[in-house]
C-alpha cells in the first residue's frame, strides 16, 4: 500500500514538473488566474516564486483605502469607534477628565492613523508568519519537500482575494 501512494505521489510530482516546464505565467496573468483558474497560479508558483504584485497590490489597496478613511470619515471618528466597540475602554474614557478624554482621543487617532498607513509591513509580517506556520506543518508534519519561498509565494497570492474587501471599503 505504501508503495501504491509513493508511485501516485511521483507521478503527481511529475506531472506538475512537466507543466512548469514550459513559459510559465507573467505576474499580470498569475493575478488574474488567481480568480479565475488558481490551478495554474499555484502551478506556475513552483516554476518561479515571485511574489512582487500581489503584494504591492495589496499595499496599494490598503493605502487607497486609508487614505479614504482619512477623507471621508476621520481619524477621530475612528478612534471613537473602536472605543465604543470595546466596553472596557469606553468605561475608562467615561471615568476621565475631559482633558483626558480629549488628549486620550488624540494618541488614539494618531495611533490608528500611523498603523494604517504603515499596513504594508503588517502585511509582510503576517505573511512570513503563516508561511513559516505552513512551511513547518507541510515539511516537519506531512513530510512534503516544500520551500519556503514557495510557500510565502502561495499565501501572497492567496490574500489577493481580500483586495476586494478593500476596494468594497473605497
Amino acid at each position: 500500500m505504501g508503495n501504491v501512494r509513493e508511485e501516485r505521489v511521483m507521478s503527481d510530482i511529475a506531472a506538475v514538473e512537466g507543466q512548469s516546464a514550459g513559459p510559465g505565467l507573467s505576474q499580470v496573468e498569475r493575478v488574474v488566474d488567481t480568480f479565475v483558474a488558481p490551478t495554474k497560479t499555484f502551478t506556475d508558483i513552483l516554476r518561479n516564486t515571485s511574489w512582487w504584485l500581489p503584494f504591492l497590490l495589496l499595499v496599494l489597496v490598503s493605502l487607497v483605502t486609508t487614505v479614504v478613511v482619512e477623507k471621508q470619515v476621520g481619524w477621530g471618528r475612528v478612534a471613537e469607534n473602536q472605543i465604543h466597540q470595546n466596553p472596557k475602554q469606553e468605561e475608562a474614557m467615561a471615568n476621565l477628565t475631559p482633558e483626558q478624554r480629549a488628549s486620550r482621543m488624540q494618541t488614539t487617532a494618531k495611533v490608528w492613523r500611523y498603523l494604517s498607513y504603515g499596513s504594508f509591513v503588517f502585511i509582510l509580517v503576517f505573511v512570513a508568519i503563516f508561511s513559516l506556520i505552513y512551511w513547518a506543518s507541510f515539511n516537519f508534519g506531512l513530510g512534503a519537500k516544500t520551500m519556503f519561498g514557495q510557500i510565502f509565494a502561495v499565501c501572497m497570492y492567496a490574500s489577493l482575494p481580500r483586495l476586494l474587501t478593500g476596494l468594497l471599503s473605497i
